[in-house]
């Protein structure tokens, strides 16, 4: 997991109003000054359409998020799973989490260039096809992606922890993230009888026409977050146990 830290006072203060664009990029530029990304976040820009959250360029190294957008969304969500504290928290944490998203991309590019990470043979692999293919084929394999994965389950995982510090008693908005991290983490893995299909391996034989590349050294949590292969038996030990083992992986006991 990466743990994003910026200030307590920031975090505190999430009940309080809409955060606005002002705030949206100081809290961008205060991650991009303290973990030293400042070449591969160079800019946010806000936009305003009906298709996207956010996005993020790696050629570029341009962060967009879609404010209105993001607002509309977690309004339809809080009174879709009737989430009973302050629907302002609520918006902010989605509002954080989309931006999030499109931040732990600048880390992920970040790694592409500067250090040897195991994971960077799966992005590296990735964003050179997302950059040739098809919009129809991305958005087809969109939650496949190991990249994508990452900065879904990370993003949210942040979120859970800002929670847990500083909004403990707002159990039900917990509950919600937790669930959506669950939901994403099996999300692509298909099951016939015994034999267990990863999205990695999807990946590889409907998109890549390659064999999966090896990755050794990792725990069963972080290859389903990345959508690696996983076996049979530890798969449903996962799902038994999926709360305690998210909480215990993410310090959120």
């Amino acid at each position: 997991m990466i743990f994003i830290n910026t200030s307590d006072n920031f975090h505190r203060n999430l009940n309080d109003h809409i955060l606005s664009k002002n705030e949206i990029e100081a809290y961008v530029f205060n991650i991009i000054n303290k973990y030293g990304l400042d070449y591969y976040i160079t800019d946010v820009e806000f936009i305003d359409d009906n298709n996207n959250l956010g996005s993020y360029s790696f050629e570029k190294a341009i962060i967009k998020i879609n404010i209105p957008k993001i607002i509309e969304e977690a309004k339809r969500l809080y009174e879709e799973n009737k989430i009973d504290k302050n629907p302002i928290l609520f918006i902010n944490l989605n509002i954080l989490e989309a931006t999030l998203h499109e931040v732990i991309h600048g880390i992920q590019n970040y790694h592409l260039n500067e250090s040897n990470i195991a994971y960077n043979i799966l992005y590296a692999r990735e964003i050179a096809y997302t950059n040739i293919i098809s919009d129809e084929l991305y958005d087809k394999y969109y939650y496949l992606f190991s990249y994508e994965r990452d900065a879904i389950i990370t993003s949210i995982e942040n979120i859970l922890q800002i929670i847990k510090t500083h909004y403990p008693d707002n159990e039900r908005t917990f509950t919600y993230f937790l669930s959506n991290l669950y939901r994403y983490l099996v999300l692509g893995y298909t099951i016939d009888l015994y034999n267990i299909k990863s999205p990695a391996e999807k990946l590889s034989e409907e998109l890549y026409h390659d064999s999966t590349p090896i990755l050794s050294n990792i725990d069963l949590y972080d290859r389903m977050k990345l959508g690696y292969q996983v076996s049979y038996r530890k798969y449903k030990n996962f799902k038994r146990n999926k709360v305690r083992k998210i909480l215990s992986k993410n310090n959120l006991l």
